[in-house]
């Protein structure tokens, strides 16, 4: 057997392994994690929305992306202001990776609801 034979054996088992699937890891950094979706509901068009304290857009803006938004895992502070800018609903809503997680002024505070 010569010395190239013997390369290309080697190479060829090495890409016959590689070729395997490979088992998939958990995400080793906050960077690699998937995102969940939050999804806003009682939102009027002339609506202000904030998102830890954050303006992020009005009820018609947001109903252009279905009132969902992609965010990163964690807790927010949905803050919802009404066009009269007199009334205002404010709360606290956990959105985990891969999840859709929903902030309502009609859900009672510090109750977290997950549609999936």
């Amino acid at each position: 057997m010569t010395r190239f034979t013997q390369l290309l054996g080697i190479a060829l088992i090495s890409a016959a392994v590689s070729a395997e699937p490979q088992p998939r890891t958990l995400p080793e950094n906050e960077n690699e994690r998937q995102p969940g979706t939050l999804r806003l509901s009682g939102i009027h068009e002339h609506d202000q929305v904030l998102l830890d304290g954050e303006l992020i857009g009005d009820g018609r803006r947001l109903a252009q992306f279905g009132s969902k938004l992609l965010v990163n895992p964690g807790d927010y502070t949905v803050t919802i202001v009404s066009s009269a800018g007199d009334q205002s609903c404010e709360m606290r809503v956990a959105v985990r990776e891969n999840r859709t997680a929903v902030a309502s002024c009609g859900v009672a505070q510090g109750q977290e609801q997950f549609v999936d």
